[in-house]
């Protein structure tokens, strides 16, 4: 393969399980180094809401999805793009739409080091094509 096809990959694509308070929830993560120019991130991750997931959403647990997913990959959360997706993907039954709705998420460290509240941010898929430097690749 091409290294420049190599390079347009996501490091990782991969479906990710937490546990919630009653059932395990899954979502499906692609990550990416982060967008040259933003020398706060040094990654993103799409994190697509699955309609196969039967536990807590993705945005119901972010913090501690952020946290996991953290320490998984070696990676501060305070220092990733995350980027919650919804599409036809989500819903059952759904038919293929070009419906979608991208929420950036963001966290900063607190004083204490713990991650701070979330930043939420509805962004468009241009937006979410410069966070990965053009290599998101969608399902």
């Amino acid at each position: 393969m091409p290294l420049n096809m190599l390079q347009a990959q996501p490091v990782a694509d991969t479906t990710f399980t937490w546990r919630g308070y009653t059932h395990e929830s899954r979502t499906h993560l692609q990550l990416y180094p982060g967008p040259p120019d933003d020398e706060n991130r040094d990654h993103t991750v799409v994190l697509r809401e699955l309609a196969a997931n039967t536990g807590p959403t993705v945005l119901d647990d972010i913090e501690y999805v952020a946290e996991q997913v953290g320490r998984a990959f070696g990676m501060d959360p305070a220092r990733v793009a995350w980027v919650v997706h919804w599409g036809a993907f989500s819903y059952e039954g759904a038919t293929d739409s070009d419906k979608e709705v991208l929420v950036r998420v963001t966290f900063r460290r607190t004083s204490t080091e713990r991650l701070s509240a979330p930043y939420w941010r509805i962004i468009t898929p241009t937006d979410l094509r410069e966070l990965t430097d053009s290599r998101y690749q969608a399902p």
